[in-house]
């Protein structure tokens, strides 16, 4: 393919290329257990790692195929319909109310996406996350083929988690996970699907199956932080905090 973008290679102190999309996902295949590669083309600021690098392939191959496609398949609580774009507009404009548990996915595209990774959706519908996440400390310990990974918890919804510095779990996998934070009155064990990651570390889980004790304690500290955070800070003087 003529336009295909070309990448470069470092890995044991070497740096190679430019090489073909086949090529690196052949290198990939040999990759030993905890050996670093990194994968590099003209545009990007940084190297991207394993798991960065299949994210952004997966988020070109959508962009191309959404300019392509003519249907879509959208699933909201286990249901999924193939409509078109103007069906889909006006099923998000129907259940806006639950537009973070929705999932969209065009055709050729095999990974589904949620709604923050549709500008086009977010734009039309103004939606942002601040109206529908709560920013939150604490550590979120990730258990996925047979490994342990790290990663600090950055926002909390319904719906979802969304995190840093995420260790190389690929989109898409589902994953046992432990939120353990100070802002929540309890450890939130479950399970999620990573939905999206970036190349700043940045990631987002979808919960799967959350129970009602768990959506629970978010939906309390949700309540609190909008309060708290549409609440005008007092003058530390008179002894009274904002304190999540």
């Amino acid at each position: 393919m003529p336009n295909e973008k070309k990448w470069f290679l470092a890995r044991g102190g070497l740096i190679t290329g430019p090489h073909s999309k086949a090529t690196m996902e052949a290198e990939l295949k040999t990759q030993k257990r905890h050996e670093k590669i990194l994968f590099w083309a003209r545009g990007l600021e940084q190297w991207l790692d394993s798991a960065d690098w299949q994210s952004a392939l997966a988020q070109a191959t959508y962009k191309q195929a959404s300019r392509e496609t003519k249907l879509w398949s959208v699933e909201l609580d286990g249901h999924i319909q193939r409509m078109t774009m103007d069906e889909v507009y006006s099923f998000v404009e129907k259940n806006f109310e639950d537009v973070w548990k929705i999932r969209f996915k065009p055709d050729n595209v095999e990974q589904w996406l949620d709604v923050s990774e549709l500008p086009s959706l977010m734009n039309r519908f103004q939606v942002t996350r601040s109206n529908d996440r709560a920013g939150i400390m604490g550590q979120v310990r990730i258990e996925f083929a047979g490994l342990t990974y790290k990663a600090r918890a950055r926002d909390i919804s319904e719906a979802g988690l969304g995190l840093m510095n995420l260790g190389p779990v690929p989109v898409g996998e589902t994953m046992a996970v432990v939120v353990d934070s100070p802002n929540l009155s309890s450890v939130i064990h479950a399970h999620a699907q990573l939905v999206y990651r970036n190349a700043e570390g940045h990631a987002g889980l979808r919960f799967i199956g959350l129970t009602a004790e768990n959506t629970s304690l978010i939906v309390e500290y949700m309540k609190r932080f909008i309060e708290l955070k549409n609440t005008p800070r007092t003058d530390r003087s008179s002894g009274l905090e904002r304190n999540l």
